[in-house]
This record gives C-alpha cells, sequence and structure tokens, in this order.
C-alpha cells in the first residue's frame, strides 16, 4: 500500500534546508518515509491480539439468546421445526381465528368491529415478511453472517468495541420501542373487552369467562410476537448500517492525516462492498416493508373516514392506529439508518476535497518559497532535485484528484433496487405521500 502523497506532507520542511546537503536530507528522508508507514499501518490494520474474546463472546450469546427467545434458532432441526410451528401458529393462525370467531355480538354500528379485517392484514403481512426473512438469514448466515461480525473483525478495536456496545444496546432498543406500544394496547383491549360484547364461540352457547380468557391469551401473544419479530426486524437491519457508519467514519478521520490516495482509495472500496452487501441482504424485507406501510397508511385514512361517516366509536381506530404506529416505527428506523450513511458520504467528499486543496496549496506555496531560495544558484544537482519534487507534486496532485473526483462520482448508500435511500428520496416520498392524502381526504369528505 503506498504512502508517497503522506511523506510528501511530513517530508515537506525538509526543503527548506540546504538541499547541498544530501546524506542528512536522504536520511532524513528515510526517517520520515518509515514514520509514515508505522502510522499507515496503525490505522488500516486491526488489532486483534488484544481483542477481548470474552467479551464477544458474551454479546454473541446474548444475540443468541434474543433468538431463541424470538423463536428463530434454526442451529437443529427440532428447534427449526418448532420454530416454524410457533410462527405459523402465532403470525397466520391465529390472526385468521380472530378474524373467523371474534365478532361483536350487538348490531349496533357504534361497536361494529370495521377495523378489525385491515388491522389483522396489515399486522399479517409486516410480521409474515419480517419472520421469513430472519428466518433465512440466520439459516443462511448464521448470527455471526447476520450481524456482519467477521467484518468487523478487519476494523480497528474502536470500531470493534464501538460495534460491540451498538449490538449490546439493541435489545435496550427494542424495550424503548416495544414497552411504551404494550402500554396503549393494554389500555385498548381493557377498554374493548369492558365495552364491547363479543358473540360466543362456536361450541358455546354464550360468551363465558374461559372462552374469553382463550381469546385474550391468543389474540395477545399473537399481537407480542407479530410486534417482537417486524421491530427487532427493523432494528438489526439498524444495528448493521450503524458498522458501515462507524466504518465511515473512521475513513472521514483518516483524511484528516493526509495519506497516500491509493490508501483511501482500496480503504473506502471496502466500505462500499460492505455498504453493497447490506442492500443485498436487506433489498427484498425492505421494499416490502416499505409498499405494505405506505399501503397500509393510505387505506387506513379512507377507513377511518368511511367509518366516522357509519357512526363508528372513535376508540375502535385504536387498534388501526396501533398497527400503524407500529409499522411506521420500523421503516423510520431504517430510513433514518440508510440515511445516515448517504449523508455521511456527502461529508467525506467534502473533507477529501479539503483535504485535496490544502495540500495542494501547501505543496504549491512551499514550491515557489524554496525556487525563489535557489534562484541564483546555477548547480545542475540542485535543478533536477527541484524539478524532480515539482513533478512529484504534480503526480500527487493528480492522484488526489482522482480520488476526489472517484469519491463524487459515487453514489453511495443503502440501495433497494436501484433506489438510494437517501435524504432526496425520504423527502420526496414524504411529499408524494401527503399530496395521495390530501387527494384521499378530499375525495372522500365530498362523497
Amino acid at each position: 500500500m503506498g504512502n508517497g502523497d503522506a511523506a510528501d506532507g511530513l517530508s515537506a520542511p525538509l526543503l527548506q534546508r540546504d538541499v547541498t546537503d544530501e546524506p542528512s536530507a536522504e536520511k532524513s528522508r528515510q526517517r520520515t518515509n518509515r514514520a509514515v508507514s508505522i502510522r499507515v499501518s496503525s490505522f488500516c490494520l486491526p488489532d486483534n491480539g488484544g481483542r477481548n474474546r470474552d467479551a464477544q463472546a458474551q454479546r454473541l450469546q446474548s444475540f443468541r439468546r434474543t433468538v431463541q427467545v424470538l423463536q428463530l434458532d434454526h442451529s437443529r432441526y427440532r428447534t427449526s421445526l418448532l420454530s416454524w410451528a410457533i410462527g405459523s401458529i402465532l403470525v397466520v393462525v391465529v390472526p385468521i381465528l380472530r378474524l373467523i370467531f371474534v365478532k361483536a355480538a350487538s348490531d349496533d354500528a357504534q361497536y361494529e368491529l370495521v377495523f378489525q379485517p385491515f388491522t389483522v392484514v396489515v399486522g399479517v403481512f409486516l410480521s409474515l415478511v419480517a419472520f421469513i426473512f430472519l428466518t433465512q438469514a440466520i439459516k443462511k448466515y448464521g448470527i455471526r453472517g447476520v450481524l456482519f461480525l467477521d467484518a468487523a473483525e478487519e476494523e480497528l478495536m474502536e470500531v470493534q468495541e464501538e460495534y460491540d456496545a451498538v449490538i449490546e444496546q439493541s435489545r435496550i432498543l427494542l424495550a424503548k420501542l416495544f414497552i411504551p406500544t404494550l402500554l396503549v394496547y393494554i389500555a385498548y383491549k381493557v377498554w374493548f373487552f369492558k365495552e364491547v360484547e363479543l358473540e360466543p364461540l362456536p361450541f358455546e352457547k354464550k360468551t363465558t369467562a374461559i372462552s374469553l380468557s382463550v381469546i385474550i391469551i391468543l389474540t395477545s401473544l399473537s399481537w407480542i410476537f407479530q410486534t417482537l419479530i417486524y421491530l427487532y426486524s427493523c432494528i438489526l437491519f439498524s444495528t448493521v448500517c450503524s458498522l458501515q457508519e462507524l466504518k465511515m467514519l473512521k475513513f472521514k478521520g483518516l483524511l484528516e492525516h493526509g495519506f497516500d490516495p491509493e490508501f483511501y482509495f482500496f480503504k473506502y472500496d471496502r466500505v462500499i462492498k460492505g455498504l453493497r452487501a447490506t442492500s443485498h441482504r436487506f433489498r427484498f424485507f425492505l421494499a416490502l416493508i416499505l409498499t405494505i406501510t405506505l399501503i397500509g397508511f393510505l387505506a387506513s385514512m379512507y377507513k377511518v373516514v368511511e367509518a366516522e361517516r357509519n357512526g363508528s366509536a372513535t376508540l375502535m381506530a385504536s387498534e388501526l392506529i396501533i398497527i400503524n404506529w407500529i409499522s411506521l416505527c420500523g421503516v423510520g428506523l431504517c430510513l433514518r439508518s440508510s440515511s445516515k450513511l448517504s449523508h455521511l458520504h456527502r461529508r467525506i467528499v467534502k473533507a477529501a476535497a479539503f483535504m485535496n486543496a490544502r495540500l495542494t496549496f501547501e505543496k504549491a506555496n512551499l514550491a515557489d518559497f524554496t525556487l525563489a531560495n535557489g534562484a541564483n544558484n546555477q548547480d545542475t544537482d540542485d535543478i533536477l532535485q527541484k524539478f524532480g519534487t515539482f513533478f512529484h507534486n504534480q503526480d500527487a496532485c493528480s492522484r488526489r484528484s482522482a480520488l476526489v473526483n472517484y469519491l463524487s462520482s459515487m453514489s453511495v448508500g443503502i440501495s433497494v433496487y436501484g433506489f438510494v435511500l437517501d435524504r432526496f428520496f425520504i423527502h420526496a416520498s414524504v411529499g408524494a405521500l401527503l399530496t395521495t392524502t390530501w387527494f384521499i381526504l378530499g375525495r372522500s369528505l365530498n362523497d
């Protein structure tokens, strides 16, 4: 890996010395090159010798326990079979049974379960996509592959420690998103089962406490499992994006040292490969949840307006609000994580352009000063040395400019089938969503 450009930046003061002292200048240049090699090695080589394996194993075990709690462990045939059985029952079977058997006993339009089919369908689709994605990803790549731990071990010790902290914080983030939603869900269900009388199940003549308890337990377990699976999938994507963000932040810090452009090129090429692998692994999941959330949000507004006309109770729309809140939390977390990467790339381009301009101006001013002092010296070796320094600086400037052009021309970030999830995409999507919202509300209210 080259270090010529960095050597120029460190050895520039040597040009101000007396150029006739060739042995002293050559020794200083050799010491400078060795110093630059040590600096580059310290920044680009991972410190695996001091890696705390016990801490990493503990965090892996923590993630593995979370996977086992969510019934996503496919390491053995029995656990895989149990995972598919529990997932199928709680994600698909229980919601279908709810649609068939859970109905209001009263014909009063105020307490009619008009939003139940919609909330059940949206919840099933979101959780089913998340469950299949997590199941296949863990089965195919394993826990280390899902978290990109092999790629993380190639980075600096600082990046590895920060990424371990992000993995550790993922469960806390899941609790922060889930617990408030759970409290709202419990409050709604208490009101619902207190105010709304349900039809008896087919094997009963009237609704009893036992049948009501069965309905409450099964529907609540299904909702909890669906919500946890969906939110954890979004948090997993955010966690992987955090690794890419840490790598890009470290790269941005390296630009301040003025190393060889070749070093930066290969270093950032590894970052781009990581982003490409992340995009490829999560693109199907992201495309589906974005589509489901968008359609669900627009359809929800239409259903609310329609139910308001028919005189349905306002609180009956609470579950509809909850399911939309959950879907928007997950999508918002994914979009926030992906847009930060694109924005960070723009900051890296600015930092690279600043480095190029700073080094170019420093070398130009230094070259003019040296030639001016040596204008009266007609020694051929001195003139050749000055011209060699000048052309070397020009070559370094050209390579730095090529690096800046390369970074500027790259569209870096998380992409979903050709669409980069940056801030422009988010702003355009929100604008289109608001326009469609006003159109739907206008048509619904005027009919």
